[in-house]
C-alpha cells in the first residue's frame, strides 16, 4: 500500500491463485465457490468526533480461477484532517441458485480481516470547542456516510485548556 504523487492510495495486489492461495477452515471447503477480498478506506477525524467510510473496492475471484497482479487506486479526496485507515477483508461465498450473489459463509469462527494501512492527516484541523453532535458544515452527500463518535480526548483538551487559562488569569 502506498500513496501516489497526487496523494491517492493506491494498493498493489499480486496475483491470486483461489484454491492454493486461499485457506479454509475444512467446514467450509465443499460449500465456497467464490470469493471477495474488500478493501475499505475510512477516514477518522477525532476533533471533530466522526469517522467517515470513504470508498471501498471488491476483488471477485472464483473458486478455481486465477486472477492476475493489478492496481486498485482510491479516487476518494478525503478532508486533509482525517487520520485515514485502510482494512481488507475475505469473504467466502456458496453458490446458490435461488440467489445469483451467493450466500456469504463468514461466521464468528471465520472472518478474516486485517488493518493494512495507516495514513496521517496532512493537516492538524481545529481544536473543538464543545462536543459536536450534529453534521454541521458537512455535505449532504457526505451524510451518510458518517458516524458520529464520542472522543474522551477532546473532553480533556477542553478541561486542560480551561485550567491553563485559568492559572494565566492568576499570574496576572
Amino acid at each position: 500500500v502506498s500513496r501516489d504523487d497526487q496523494g491517492k492510495i493506491v494498493v498493489t495486489l499480486a496475483a491470486i491463485e483461489a484454491k492454493t492461495a486461499i485457506r479454509l477452515p475444512s467446514w467450509m471447503l465443499k460449500q465456497t465457490s467464490r470469493y471477495r477480498v474488500r478493501f475499505s478506506l475510512i477516514g477518522f477525524n477525532f476533533r471533530k468526533e466522526y469517522y467517515e467510510y470513504l470508498e471501498f473496492r471488491d476483488v471477485e475471484i472464483s473458486k478455481y480461477e486465477k486472477v492476475e497482479a493489478q492496481q486498485i487506486v482510491f479516487t476518494a479526496e478525503p478532508p486533509k484532517d482525517q487520520i485515514l485507515l485502510l482494512s481488507m477483508t475475505l469473504m467466502a461465498y456458496s453458490g446458490n441458485s435461488m440467489n445469483e450473489g451467493g450466500v456469504l459463509l463468514n461466521s464468528r469462527e471465520f472472518s478474516p480481516c486485517a488493518l493494512i494501512a495507516a495514513f496521517a492527516a496532512e493537516e492538524a484541523g481545529e481544536l473543538p470547542g464543545e462536543p459536536i453532535d450534529q453534521l454541521t458544515g458537512i455535505p449532504e452527500q457526505r451524510r451518510a456516510n458518517i458516524v458520529l463518535v464520542g472522543y474522551e480526548g477532546n473532553r480533556l483538551i477542553r478541561e486542560l485548556g480551561g485550567k491553563v487559562r485559568g492559572k494565566a488569569n492568576e499570574a496576572i
